[in-house]
C-alpha cells in the first residue's frame, strides 16, 4: 500500500510495476520530437567530396548536409528529393541503392536504401508456369554481406537541411554496369521511306545525229548541192530531236489518315499519365528496363512525328 496526500491508495507493489511497465512502452512508442542538432553538418559539396575520398574503404557516415539554394524544387515530391540526393551518392561511390522503405517520424521523413549488391535483399520472383507469358530473368550479379546502407531524413518545411546516413562494413567492386536488367531485344526501327522507289519521268529518247544526207549530183557538179525540199525536211528533223517533250509535274497527294477512338484516347492518356507519375516518384528496379523500353519507342514515334510534319509542311507550300 503506498500513500497519497489525502490518504491510502489500494495498489500493491505488483500492480505499480506492471504500470511502470505500460508507461515506459506507451513513452517509447511516442514519435520522437524535433530532430536535434546532435551530429555535424557540412555543405553538400564536402560530403561528396569526403565520400568520394574514402568510396574504397570501409566507411560510416551520419551529418546533416546543408544544400545550396534551389537544389530542391517548389512542390517536388517527397521521393522526387530523396532520390536526387541518392543518385548524387551513387555516382560517386559507383553503388547502386534501392529504395527499401520509408518511416514518418515528428516532424521528418527517414528514407532507407539498401546497397543493390547486398546479400538477402535481393527480389525473388516465382516464374509463370506457361513459358510464352514468362518474363526474361534478370542477369544475377554478385553480392556481399557488405551492411550497405543509405538513409536520408527530409525535414517538413525545411529545404536547405537533410540528414545522410551511410553504411558499408565491407568493399567490394562496383555495380556492373547494365546487371541486374532484364534483356530486353529492341527493333531497330525499318524507314520505309528509303524503300520506295522515285519515280523517274520519261525524257524521250537520246537526242541522235544526223546523218549527211546522200550526195547530189548538181549540173554544176557541185557535190553540197542538196535540192531544197530535202534541205527543209532534215531541218525540221533536227528541230524535233534535238527538243524534247517537256516532263510533266508530279501532282500533289494528300497523305492518308488512320483515325483512333475516342475511348482508346482516353484509356491511352489515363496509362501516359500514371507511367509519368511512377516516373517521377520512382520507379521500382525490375521495371526500370521496361520504362526505357517505353520512352525510347516514344522518342522513336516523336521524331517520326516531326518529320511527317515537316514533310506536310513542304506538300502544302508545293501546291
Amino acid at each position: 500500500m503506498r500513500r497519497t496526500g489525502v490518504g491510502y491508495l489500494k495498489s500493491c507493489a505488483n500492480c505499480v510495476s506492471k504500470h511502470v511497465v505500460r508507461k515506459a512502452h506507451k513513452a517509447n512508442k511516442e514519435p520522437p520530437p524535433a530532430l536535434l542538432h546532435t551530429v555535424p553538418t557540412m555543405a553538400l559539396d564536402a560530403m561528396i567530396n569526403l565520400i568520394q575520398s574514402h568510396r574504397d574503404k570501409v566507411f560510416d557516415f551520419d551529418a546533416f548536409v546543408d544544400l545550396p539554394e534551389g537544389h530542391f524544387l517548389a512542390g517536388d515530391h517527397l521521393y522526387t528529393r530523396s532520390n536526387k540526393l541518392r543518385d548524387q551518392i551513387a555516382e560517386v561511390t559507383l553503388f547502386h541503392w534501392n529504395q527499401k522503405k520509408s518511416t514518418r517520424g515528428g516532424k521528418s521523413t527517414v528514407v532507407t536504401y539498401h546497397c543493390a549488391q547486398l546479400e538477402g535483399e535481393q527480389t525473388r520472383r516465382t516464374l509463370i508456369d506457361d513459358p510464352k507469358r514468362r518474363r526474361s530473368r534478370k542477369e544475377k550479379i554478385t553480392r556481399y554481406h557488405c551492411g550497405g546502407w543509405l538513409k536520408i531524413t527530409i525535414i517538413d518545411d525545411n529545404d536547405r537541411l537533410v540528414r545522410i546516413r551511410i553504411t558499408h562494413a565491407e568493399t567490394h567492386p562496383p555495380f556492373p554496369e547494365g546487371a541486374g536488367r532484364r534483356v530486353i531485344e529492341i527493333e531497330e526501327p525499318v524507314d520505309i521511306r528509303g524503300s520506295v522507289m522515285m519515280e523517274v519521268h520519261d525524257l524521250g529518247p537520246a537526242p541522235v545525229q544526223m546523218a549527211p544526207s546522200p550526195s547530189t549530183t548538181s549540173p554544176s557538179g557541185d557535190d553540197d548541192f542538196a535540192p531544197a525540199s530535202e534541205y527543209w525536211q532534215q531541218t525540221q528533223d533536227d528541230h524535233h530531236i534535238h527538243l524534247p517533250p517537256e516532263p510533266e509535274m508530279e501532282s500533289y497527294q494528300e497523305p492518308r489518315h488512320v483515325y483512333y477512338s475516342p475511348d482508346q484516347l482516353s484509356a491511352l492518356h489515363r496509362n501516359f499519365n500514371a507511367i509519368l507519375d511512377m516516373a517521377s516518384r520512382g520507379v521500382p528496379i525490375e521495371l526500370d528496363g521496361a520504362f526505357q523500353y517505353v520512352f525510347k519507342g516514344i522518342n522513336q514515334v516523336a521524331d517520326e512525328v516531326r518529320q511527317s510534319e515537316i514533310g506536310n509542311i513542304s506538300g502544302r507550300s508545293m501546291r
